[in-house]
């Protein structure tokens, strides 16, 4: 992978306290001892390489993360409670070149899944580290989650009975706001909702996923290009997949009920700066979107707005609406001043023959 190292764990490697691989060379009982839990380790592995080259692996679970143990540690714990075959997924965690990866968190789990874990340096953002965990998959169907998201139990099953019926398409799955009791994820969560309820009305033609909770055949993802890695930022990368998806032929189609609980309380500064960068991503977006001549968007009438601004009365959200309300009004403000900045500092690259279709809008809409 450019730009990167990419480096399947080894526990020999890592814990053989200076031997050069994992055979038992000392009667010494207590040294002896030390080394079991080694051996053990790598019978777990030989297994589940052994399993996912003869047995078939259906889908391959990619979960890219950085810095988050503890909420790796509870998305494994989910994915180890799912209601589906244990030979017939993996799970691949993706450590985006993080100082201390997670061995001990993915190493907790081998007992109960087929898992293992990539590390990717330097640090290069989400969607590099998703390229690199689909380089490494060995399933027919890659899932991509994030590692603070928690699936229900049915789940893969629900995105399974989805690409039974549509084999070659990408399927996105519902959110929901796993941290309740903070109204920024709260509000976060309300606008998610509104632009699927929008751009996905249809569920057989979809227009758009968030990258957190999305299933789709290897093969595919692969000939695309997998995610775009010229992003700078960890945004808008999951929309430019989508908009290459589809030119590429490929359909959307929703999994409403494949469904994960997304686990991320915020503050407000981190509500303002999450819009913030959103609304710079999406200058990004327009930039991949011009370099590939693809009609920019127009700008959503004001009836969308509206909409999402009263959004959480028609909801039924109760005594949080009014403050949800203005949330939504802070998170399109922080998108426009995100956004508008960020193009004055790179401009969209037009081309002389350029024509006029592929100018008439540099919008911050979705």
């Amino acid at each position: 992978m450019a730009g990167g190292n990419v480096n399947s764990y080894n526990p020999c490697e890592t814990e053989a306290h200076g031997h050069d691989s994992c055979t038992l060379e000392t009667t010494d009982s207590a040294h002896r001892d030390r080394w079991v839990p080694l051996i053990h380790t790598s019978a777990r592995r030989a297994l589940a390489t052994f399993a996912a080259r003869h047995v078939g692996i259906r889908f391959s679970i990619v979960v890219p993360t950085f810095r988050r143990n503890h909420s790796l540690r509870e998305c494994l714990g989910a994915l180890a409670r799912l209601d589906y075959a244990r030979t017939a997924f993996e799970v691949i965690v993706v450590d985006d070149g993080s100082l201390d990866p997670p061995t001990d968190e993915v190493r907790g789990f081998e007992d109960l899944l087929i898992v293992r874990l990539v590390v990717v340096t330097p640090n290069a953002g989400p969607a590099k580290a998703r390229n690199a965990g689909a380089a490494q998959a060995s399933g027919e169907y890659l899932v991509l989650m994030d590692d603070d998201c928690v699936p229900d139990p049915d789940w893969l099953r629900r995105f399974d009975d989805r690409l039974r019926d549509f084999p070659r398409a990408l399927v996105g799955g519902s959110l929901r706001n796993g941290a309740p009791e903070s109204i920024c994820a709260e509000a976060s969560q309300q606008l998610v909702d509104y632009l699927y309820r929008y751009y996905n009305s249809d569920h057989d033609n979809a227009r758009w996923f968030m990258s957190a909770n999305i299933a789709c055949p290897r093969a595919e993802f692969l000939s695309i290009g997998g995610f775009g890695t010229d992003f700078p930022l960890a945004a808008a990368e999951d929309r430019d997949f989508c908009d290459r998806w589809r030119e590429a032929g490929y359909r959307l189609i929703m999994a409403p009920r494949a469904t994960v609980s997304h686990v991320r309380p915020m503050s407000l500064a981190k509500f303002w700066q999450q819009h913030r960068t959103y609304g710079r991503g999406a200058h990004h977006l327009h930039q991949a979107r011009s370099r590939r001549r693809v009609r920019l968007p127009s700008m959503e009438p004001f009836a969308f707005y509206l909409g999402l601004m009263w959004s959480p009365f028609t909801d039924g959200k109760g005594w949080r609406s009014p403050f949800l309300m203005v949330l939504l009004v802070l998170s399109q403000l922080g998108y426009a001043l995100g956004y508008y900045p960020e193009r004055r500092r790179a401009p969209l690259r037009t081309e002389k023959s350029r024509t006029e279709e592929f100018a008439t809008s540099d919008s911050p809409t979705i």
